[in-house]
């Protein structure tokens, strides 16, 4: 019988060594062009930075792309012209395995085009949204004057005010007791 041919235990730590600088090589590139906290700070910062008072389209953009989406996916591309925005899905953004119709993909686009319609409200270019059958939305600006109601919802943070709901209970119904009967009686809505 003779010996199968193969590597030897030092080829295999030379291979294995080799294998290893290189992975730190890698890393050490990546970390090292991954930017600074600063940076990423700033970068916040200017993405949610408050809407000029002349916005050009790419800040009408920036404001819709702030709009709450499935699983942080962002599955929206934008298309500008003159006078128009267009919002299309992007289905190469897609989670199949928790969203199979695409339900999510498409609430997310409603967030964005409602998110565009209250920013150029807002801002004196209002527009006239259209939907298409591919399931995008166009909005056509025009030039109107600002709206006082569209003004009171542009807010560039979001937040979730999750300990209001705890106060459903015993507590809540005491504060509110009082002013329960009014509340019935008239139908209280919300506007944006």
């Amino acid at each position: 019988m003779s010996a199968r041919p193969g590597p030897s235990r030092r080829n295999l730590l030379i291979g294995a060594g080799v294998l290893a600088v290189a992975g730190a090589g890698v890393t050490y590139f990546e970390v090292d062009h991954m930017g600074s906290m600063p940076d990423y700070n700033a970068s916040v910062a200017e993405t949610r930075r408050v809407l000029a008072a002349q916005p050009d389209l790419r800040d009408f953009i920036r404001y819709a792309t702030l709009a709450p989406n499935g699983h942080n996916t962002q599955p929206w591309r934008f298309e500008a012209s003159a006078r128009a925005i267009t919002i299309r899905p992007d289905l190469t953004r897609r989670t199949p395995v928790v969203d199979p119709d695409d339900h999510h993909v498409f609430v997310s686009l409603g967030a964005a085009a409602e998110n565009l319609c209250l920013a150029c409200a807002a801002r004196g270019r209002p527009g006239e949204m259209t939907f298409n059958a591919a399931g995008g939305v166009r909005s056509t600006l025009r030039s109107a004057p600002p709206t006082r109601q569209s003004q009171r919802c542009l807010t560039p943070f979001r937040s979730a005010n999750r300990p209001a709901r705890t106060m459903m209970g015993k507590r809540f119904r005491s504060a509110i007791s009082g002013f329960w009967p009014k509340l019935r009686r008239r139908r209280v809505s919300i506007s944006c």
